[in-house]
């Protein structure tokens, strides 16, 4: 795949973007055997995070904003797609697919299944997902590409509906993500089975940026969600370290891992870690060294390097993100807006984009915004050229730096969260200068 790098315009894949069927949506896509318990189901089903929008706004927080139509309706979609100069999508889940529990989408993950008929139900819940998304992509063929969800805690319906979902059209593999009562155990030797047929279909792995808590509950406290969100970064690396550390890279040497708004900056820092840790391991009577050396000496290069060969971060970049050296080259991060949910780029995504690429290199620019997204996922880039020829920032308004005076705010005066350098792994701002300080000097 290619494309002209002389073009006026700039093809845009927002690597982060979110959609999902309305509630009722999903019967037609789920097994009928399943109809009755899917009635009773949603007839039960409530939505504490509503209160936190205007039932009216299309675009909401993130854990609300499963309510909002745009996530369904393919053309109302498409002109707020367009209208931010977005050529391509990759699509994670954002509504509550069928028999999950109240007040959890997806995402964020849901507490694990109760037994084995909470696992079959919710299964099947997320299949009808997987069925509905390929459907959703087919409207607008070549510019949207979904990935399939999966649970691990039964190999063979895993294996099976990877192969089906690859048969449907899907661009890779969700994987759950850890919650408090259940991690995944990544590094496991019996996954090497998906491991391998994902490098097969040359179907991408990886994950969305969560917050691990538990569920609302009067159990959990008032404080349960903000510990889960506190403790996101701990999970955060969890899961790289199981792909780095056992050795699956070395095994499956095409396999391709992604993590999205989960900050570059921080899975650079994290590697880094790993390379001190194995470094520490050749130290004779170090803890590392009685535990890990045999670990660490299976590794056929530094943890470090696995970033270069293997995997792809995004999303929505702050500055610390795009700093030399975090994770080079530059083809190992994308750029994404995390629409439909207003804490993302949305509906300032050119903004965004000046400030985030003003005074990069063109190659570079359109290495982010849409080639390591086109490697990862599989976009045609000579296709959405002529999306883009149409939608697309142009080459000279992104490199127009953006101004304080330009920087949106909200109706009190602050700034957009969205241009403000916050570590999107533990919701909190970095310790660095004052973010008006930082944006300022952009």
């Amino acid at each position: 795949m290619s494309t002209d790098r002389h073009a006026s315009r700039y093809v845009v894949i927002s690597a982060d973007m979110h959609c999902g069927a309305s509630m009722l949506g999903y019967k037609p896509y789920l097994e009928k055997r399943y109809h009755e318990e899917f009635d009773a189901w949603a007839a039960a089903y409530s939505n504490p995070w509503g209160e936190f929008d205007d039932a009216n706004d299309d675009i909401r927080i993130g854990l609300s904003s499963f309510d909002s139509p745009v996530n369904w309706e393919s053309s109302k979609r498409a002109q707020y797609v367009e209208g931010e100069g977005i050529a391509g999508e990759v699509l994670f889940p954002n509504t509550t697919p069928p028999f999950y529990p109240s007040g959890m989408g997806s995402p964020p993950p849901a507490d694990p299944p109760e037994d084995r008929r909470d696992y079959e139900l919710r299964f099947a819940g997320i299949r009808a997902h997987n069925r509905w998304v390929a459907d959703f992509c087919r409207e607008l063929p070549g510019r949207r590409l979904g990935l399939a969800q999966v649970f691990l805690s039964d190999l063979d319906d895993t294996l099976a509906e990877i192969r089906r979902a690859r048969e449907d059209g899907l661009a890779g593999v969700l994987l759950p993500a850890d919650v408090m009562d259940q991690v995944q155990h990544l590094h496991y030797p019996r996954y090497d089975a998906v491991w391998s047929l994902c490098s097969e279909l040359d179907m991408p792995v990886g994950q969305h940026g969560f917050v691990g808590s538990e569920g609302l509950s009067e159990e959990s406290g008032p404080a349960g969600l903000t510990i889960g969100l506190l403790g996101a970064a701990a999970f955060a690396g969890r899961s790289i370290t199981s792909f780095i550390m056992s050795g699956v890279f070395d095994r499956f040497p095409t396999l391709k891992y992604f993590e999205t708004e989960g900050g570059v900056a921080f899975y650079s820092l994290h590697a880094r870690k790993l390379d001190a840790f194995v470094e520490l391991s050749q130290v004779r009577n170090t803890i590392a060294w009685m535990i890990s050396r045999d670990t660490c000496e299976r590794l056929k290069m530094r943890p470090s390097e696995y970033l270069k060969t293997n995997c792809y971060f995004g999303t929505f970049l702050t500055e610390s993100d795009l700093s030399p050296g975090v994770v080079s080259p530059l083809n190992r991060i994308m750029w994404g807006a995390d629409f439909p949910h207003h804490e993302g780029t949305w509906p300032w995504t050119v903004k965004a984009l000046r400030r985030n690429f003003a005074g990069f290199a063109e190659n570079d620019v359109r290495q982010v915004l849409a080639g390591t997204a086109a490697e990862c996922f599989g976009f045609d880039l000579d296709k959405l050229q002529a999306v883009a020829d149409r939608i697309g920032p142009t080459v000279e308004e992104v490199a127009k730096p953006l101004g304080p005076d330009e920087l949106p705010r909200y109706p009190d005066e602050t700034i957009c969260t969205t241009f403000v350098d916050i570590d999107p792994s533990m919701g909190m701002y970095q310790d660095r200068e004052d973010p008006d300080t930082v944006l300022a000097s952009r």
